[in-house]
């Protein structure tokens, strides 16, 4: 726990000179343990289902969410009293702002134990549903733990977006979670940016709008870290992807069969007994899916890195109802270079049975 071993580097050493320090220390160190070893269990039982956490028991996703945001509070909290101490103590504002965080985190990890004693008794908790985060903006006074408080939300759901993917994604849901991703790395750039302002910055007033300007942001990252946890929070298109998969019924390509599909026409016919069907004869027709699903990786890469993007009003209308790709910088796909302006997309060639996917130029912006 790198968070807790810090507040011990900082506070704990100087603890003597303030009792309420003490206090807060020993709050915030054994509820972030016992937060950590409750959501770790959780995670453990669904291992030894052989699950991983997007295709867990929903009552387990419900149990992890509260559990999840549970070690969230505490981590805040952690942090902020690290950050607030100075010269063993704490300034009563301080103080009473660090004492709030540990009561709302013990109030929530009360829930938590509740609804765990339920699900270990094979009852259902209700699904929860995504909140938001309490914030605590802070004075100049107090603006290093306020800071600090959000800093530690987007360490906590960078490590956990990591964390997930090494445990894996079913297949179909794989778009989703790349969805997810999304909504995370939109943020998290701008973030970085300001956490290099904050950095350079000496002046409290700079600090306090740099605070107020990282909240927006941090509760992003607070929704997609329950997302993450809890994929049912991303609400019908989780829904629409579970049913999808039970109408490929035994077609498993060990991916998302809408990989290459245009965003947009993906969640019109992510339902469609119909379309899946089309879409299955398109995946037979290919003498290697898997060499496919690298090509759009590599477009997928290129998106991310914003080299190109979806060009609007151009998806092809057959299966897999690809779309045409906008190049927005110079990039290399498949060994092929493409100036900015153009357009480009994955074409299938060949005879069914053995057609393979082509990156070709299709015309220009």
């Amino acid at each position: 726990m790198s968070v807790a071993i810090a507040c011990f580097g900082h506070a704990g050493p100087q603890a003597g000179g303030d009792p309420r320090v003490a206090e807060l220390l020993q709050r915030t160190v054994a509820g972030q343990y016992q937060a950590k070893v409750a959501f770790d269990a959780t995670l453990a039982a669904i291992k030894t289902q052989g699950r991983v956490p997007w295709d867990a028991p929903v009552s387990l996703l419900t149990l992890m969410n509260t559990q999840w945001r549970v070690l969230v509070q505490w981590e805040q909290a952690t942090v902020y009293l690290d950050a607030s101490v100075q010269g063993g103590s704490l300034s009563d504002e301080a103080y009473r702002q660090c004492d709030t965080l540990c009561d709302r985190a013990t109030e929530l990890s009360v829930k938590a134990v509740a609804m765990q004693t339920d699900v270990s008794q094979g009852k259902r908790p209700g699904n929860t549903q995504a909140t938001q985060l309490p914030s605590l903006v802070g004075t100049a006074t107090t603006i290093q733990g306020a800071w600090a408080t959000l800093a530690t939300v987007y360490d906590r759901v960078s490590a956990d977006l990591y964390r997930v993917e090494s445990m894996g994604v079913p297949p179909h849901l794989g778009r989703l979670h790349q969805q997810v991703r999304k909504a995370f790395e939109s943020s998290a750039q701008t973030f970085r940016f300001l956490l290099t302002q904050w950095l350079a910055s000496g002046s409290a007033e700079n600090q306090v709008q740099l605070v107020r300007q990282a909240l927006p942001l941090t509760q992003q990252f607070y929704l997609v870290g329950q997302q993450l946890w809890t994929p049912y929070l991303l609400g019908p298109v989780y829904i629409e992807a579970l049913r999808s998969q039970s109408l490929f019924g035994s077609f498993n390509l060990g991916f998302d069969p809408w990989i290459l599909t245009d965003p947009d026409q993906a969640r019109a016919r992510v339902t469609n007994a119909e379309s899946c069907n089309q879409l299955i004869a398109f995946w037979q027709s290919l003498a290697d899916p898997a060499s496919a699903k690298a090509l759009q990786d590599e477009i997928n890469e290129a998106i991310r890195a914003g080299q190109l993007t979806v060009h609007p009003g151009k998806t092809f209308k057959i299966a897999p109802w690809h779309p045409h790709y906008a190049v927005k910088s110079p990039v290399t796909i498949a060994l092929q270079d493409f100036a900015v302006g153009d357009l480009l997309a994955l074409l299938p060639h060949g005879a069914a049975g053995g057609r393979v996917l082509e990156v070709r130029p299709t015309g220009h912006v």
